[in-house]
């Protein structure tokens, strides 16, 4: 999330090509969809439901039908991009988006090794396509102790084996997340217990 976040804040407005990749990236990482689907939202596709804005589409792989609500981050680029019908930066083919996406990441340091398990010193930026933004969200809220099943309504998963391939856990991260859990726990209690049956 710092990562995506640092990502979207960092300045490229110098280059408007990597500026719109970059936020379309980001837009990405908040709505959890394909690029074949994030890169095509259509303008009929925002839909207000009461006070809040959501993302309302079929689908193009799975023909599941998806909301997914739009958080600040979209609303940020939904204001930046408002001339265009969609709201959202203009859409390139997959092929250039992948490229250009990562001379993004590079710009902004992503540079970090030891990412990808089938290659340790690729560095970060390397490993970013558009297909990291679905993977990203996925990842986040997932972390964030978002409930699996819940999140697939989102994603539009239709098998939780399906989506655990998308989640995306280093084993320190995990070991972090079982520390604070223990860290929650009421040992005294436990030990108070302990002692008296032992």
């Amino acid at each position: 999330e710092k990562e995506i976040t640092g990502l979207y804040r960092f300045d490229l407005t110098g280059n408007k090509r990597l500026e719109q990749v970059r936020d379309l990236f980001v837009f990405g990482c908040c709505v959890g969809l394909r690029f074949s689907d994030y890169s095509t939202i259509k303008p009929e596709n925002i839909v207000r439901i009461e006070q809040d804005e959501f993302i309302k589409l079929t689908t193009q792989k799975t023909k599941e039908t998806v909301i997914i609500p739009c958080n600040p981050i979209v609303q940020e680029i939904f204001k930046k991009y408002s001339t265009n019908s969609n709201r959202l930066p203009n859409a390139i083919s997959n092929q250039k988006f992948n490229e250009y996406i990562k001379d993004a990441c590079k710009l902004c340091g992503l540079d970090e090794t030891g990412r990808l398990s089938t290659d340790m010193e690729k560095k970060l930026y390397g490993c970013v396509t558009s297909h990291t933004a679905r993977r990203s969200f996925a990842t986040t809220y997932y972390l964030q102790g978002f409930p699996t099943l819940d999140l697939m309504k989102i994603t539009g998963h239709r098998t939780e084996r399906a989506f655990l391939r998308y989640i995306k856990v280093s084993k320190l991260t995990t070991a972090q997340r079982l520390s604070e859990h223990m860290k929650k726990r009421n040992w005294d209690v436990i030990l108070g217990t302990l002692k008296v049956a032992g």
